[in-house]
């Protein structure tokens, strides 16, 4: 693949082929995909790193604890087929 070419991958086509590997194997996989292109793998990498962090801490920078429910935060239930005051569910 050519930078500039119509076959290079984009930051996102790239970050698409990544993130699905192991972090061990994500090197060689942008040394593949970002040969000459140092600021597409530098953005990439930060997304990765950004993705990385996500599923270690959850969206909200704090793990999420699985005791959370409907039923613990007293969330009421509507049972099927309802109607929520004049919309048929």
């Amino acid at each position: 693949m050519n930078p500039g070419s119509s076959d290079t991958p984009t930051v996102e086509q790239v970050f698409e082929a990544t993130v699905s590997h192991p972090r061990s194997r994500r090197g060689e996989l942008l040394d593949s995909l970002c040969t000459g292109r140092p600021e597409v793998r530098k953005e990439v990498e930060e997304l990765l790193n950004a993705y990385d962090r996500s599923c270690e801490t959850g969206v909200l920078g704090s793990p999420i604890d699985p005791r959370v429910t409907a039923e613990a935060l007293d969330v009421p239930t509507i049972p099927p087929h309802s109607n929520l005051g004049a919309y048929p569910s």
